[in-house]
C-alpha cells in the first residue's frame, strides 16, 4: 500500500516536472528589452530595501503567517497526536483529516482568489476570513466528542480559511512595483514561516503546561481538553489577522501607484 502512494506521488511530481518543463518560460519574449526602456538599474540590495521599508509588505506577511497557523498545526506537527492519540480516530482516518485540511487550503487558494478578483475587492474577505475561522475554533472548543464525518467537514473549511492567505500574496503585486515583486514575496515569507517559529512553540508550552497541571497527566496521554486550551492560540492568531486587515489598503484588483 505504501509503496503504492508513494510511486504514484513520485509520478505526479515527475508529470509536473515535465509539464513546467515544456510550458513554464523563465520570462516572456521582449521582457528584457521592456525592462531596460522603462526601469532603471537597481541593484538588489536596494530593492530588498525599498519592499522592506513597505509597512503593507510586513501586515500581509503577518496576515499570511498568523492564518496559516491550523495548517502547521494539524497538517504537520500535533496532528496524529491529536487525531490518533487524542481523539482516538483510527490511523487512516486520522491521516484523511490531515490531507483534509490540506484538501481545504486547496479549495480556499482559488476560491478567495476568484471571488476577490470577481467582486473586485480583497480586504471584505480578508477580514471575514479570519472571522470564519474563529467560528470554527469555536465548534472545536465547544464540542469535546466529534464525530469522524464532522471532523471532515470542520477541518476542511479550516483549510479553506488557510486559503484566504492567497489574498495576500495578491495584495502585495499591487501595492508593489513590479520590479521589486520578488523582494516582497520575500518579506512575505519571512514573516510567515517566522511567526511559524514564533507560535509553534508556544502551542506546545501551553499544551504541555495545561497537561502537567491535570492528573490524568499520569497515564501520559494528552487529553481532548488540554488540546482545547492551547487551541486558544488559534484565537488569537485569527484576532490578530482580523486587526491587522483593517490596516491595509483596499486595491480593487489593481496596480496601485506607490
Amino acid at each position: 500500500g505504501k509503496a503504492i502512494f508513494f510511486t504514484a506521488i513520485s509520478g505526479v511530481m515527475l508529470l509536473i516536472f515535465l509539464l513546467i518543463l515544456l510550458f513554464i518560460k523563465e520570462k516572456p519574449e521582449g521582457y528584457d528589452e521592456f525592462v531596460a526602456k522603462y526601469f532603471p538599474y537597481i541593484s538588489v540590495g536596494k530593492r530588498l530595501s525599498m519592499a522592506v521599508k513597505k509597512p503593507a509588505n510586513w501586515l500581509l506577511g503577518i496576515y499570511a503567517g498568523v492564518i496559516n497557523l491550523p495548517l502547521f498545526v494539524f497538517g504537520g506537527l500535533w496532528g496524529k497526536l491529536y487525531f490518533f492519540n487524542t481523539m482516538q480516530f483510527s490511523m487512516i482516518h486520522s491521516f484523511n483529516l490531515m490531507t483534509t485540511l490540506f484538501v481545504g487550503a486547496m479549495v480556499g487558494f482559488l476560491f478567495f482568489g476568484w471571488l476577490s478578483s470577481r467582486f473586485i475587492r480583497r480586504r471584505p474577505l480578508m477580514i471575514a476570513a479570519p472571522l470564519f475561522g474563529a467560528l470554527l475554533v469555536g465548534v472545536l472548543l465547544l464540542t469535546a466528542d466529534l464525530s469522524y464525518d464532522t471532523s471532515l467537514v470542520i477541518f476542511f473549511f479550516f483549510g479553506l480559511t488557510v486559503g484566504a492567505q492567497i489574498l495576500s500574496y495578491l495584495m502585495m503585486m499591487e501595492l508593489n512595483e513590479s520590479f521589486i515583486a520578488g523582494e516582497a514575496i520575500s518579506v512575505i515569507f519571512f514573516s510567515l514561516f517566522g511567526l511559524a517559529i514564533l507560535t509553534m512553540p508556544l502551542f506546545e508550552l501551553l499544551l504541555g503546561w495545561h497537561a502537567k497541571t491535570e492528573l490524568l497527566m499520569q497515564t501520559h496521554v494528552v487529553q481532548v481538553q488540554h488540546f482545547h486550551f492551547a487551541m486558544t492560540v488559534f484565537l488569537l492568531a485569527f484576532g490578530l489577522a482580523f486587526l491587522v486587515s483593517f490596516f491595509l489598503p483596499e486595491t480593487c484588483s489593481k496596480r496601485q501607484r506607490v
